[in-house]
């Protein structure tokens, strides 16, 4: 299918070559130093001080290599990137959270909807990042103009696009979303060229989760969690283990309601009959999408749902939709924790 997209394609490529193409030529060319060569009259003792004047000290030379592209491994094979790209376009918003948290603000991104309009929990960190369309329809026009120098996405949103996307830049890719949302993270700031910072970042976020832990156990018994979600339109979700906020919980080591506990699927559906396998010490809900395309008003009042212990202990929170079930990433997963600690800390 990718290869029929021939006329997006020359589009495409037209609009590289009216940019110079220099994105390409700067990110897989690296300059050569030029030799000293000494006249052949030139006393030998010379020709050592000359040479020694031309070659790179050690902190030179370590700067250089540290400069050089590097070639990165990813769910689409192997990339050459820049060693430190400064036109980063991200086509998730997993990828758009990672950037931020690396203190790395990309030049485009695509947004959830087509409002333009980038998750509220970011705040003033996406100022001046232009959108590219949608998660579903990134514009590659709007992409190419850009003239970015590594795009960043998934084969879960873009494997069909790969070909053109690597047409306009280096391109990474992870392999899968939901619960491998830790290891895309690492992935990606190992593409931007800021793998120790990631590293340090994912360190720091596991030992919050470990004194999360710590806090519970010392207050008494471990609280079973339970992660429901009201769709617009009706549906109503539970979030299973294999999922982003999954993820977080169990990090955490929290009690899962059994039937929330499937590792190998991100959430299941919910309906009147089955309200007991959302039930647990604590109930968090969002809602995607206005209050009244949801259903949640229709749950409340009925008397099943009243009867859950969760419910009848007033221990149900509504959380931000937006990082507790849109945005995968590391500055949601953080805000995932303090909403945890708010809730269930005394």
């Amino acid at each position: 299918m990718k290869f029929q997209q021939v006329p997006l394609l020359v589009l495409v490529i037209a609009l590289l070559s009216a940019c110079a193409g220099q994105s390409a030529t700067q990110t897989t060319t690296v300059p050569t130093a030029p030799t000293a060569i000494a006249p052949s009259n030139t006393p030998d003792s010379l020709v050592e001080a000359n040479t020694a004047d031309t070659e790179p000290s050690p902190v030179e030379a370590s700067s250089e290599a540290n400069n050089e592209p590097r070639v990165i491994k990813h769910a689409m094979g192997e990339t050459v990137v820049p060693a430190h790209p400064k036109r980063v376009v991200t086509l998730d918003m997993g990828e758009l959270d990672a950037a931020l948290a690396l203190g790395i603000k990309p030049v485009g991104s695509v947004t959830i909807f087509d409002d333009g309009t980038f998750p509220a929990y970011l705040g003033d960190a996406t100022e001046g990042i232009e959108p590219v369309g949608t998660i579903a329809s990134p514009n590659l026009e709007k992409i190419a103009a850009l003239k970015p120098d590594l795009i960043l996405s998934s084969k879960t949103r873009d494997e069909e696009r790969y070909e053109l996307l690597s047409q306009i830049a280096p391109t990474v890719f992870a392999e899968r979303l939901g619960d491998a949302w830790l290891d895309n993270f690492l992935l990606f700031a190992d593409a931007m060229g800021e793998k120790e910072q990631g590293e340090a970042k994912v360190a720091a976020y596991k030992q919050r989760l470990a004194d999360l832990n710590s806090k519970l156990k010392e207050q008494g018994e471990v609280p079973v969690v339970s992660m429901v979600r009201f769709m617009k339109g009706g549906q109503v979700r539970m979030y299973n283990n294999g999922s982003f906020i999954g993820t977080i919980l169990t990090g955490a080591q929290l009690g899962r309601p059994e039937a929330q506990t499937v590792e190998d699927k991100v959430w299941s559906e919910v309906n009147k009959e089955i309200l007991s396998s959302v039930d647990g010490d604590v109930i968090f809900y969002g809602i995607y999408g206005a209050d009244d395309e949801s259903s949640l008003a229709d749950y409340e009042q009925d008397p099943l749902w009243q009867q859950l212990s969760a419910i009848k202990n007033n221990k149900i929170f509504r959380v931000d939709d937006d990082y507790w079930f849109t945005s995968i990433g590391l500055i949601a997963a953080n805000l995932v924790i303090d909403d945890l600690e708010k809730h269930l800390l005394p």
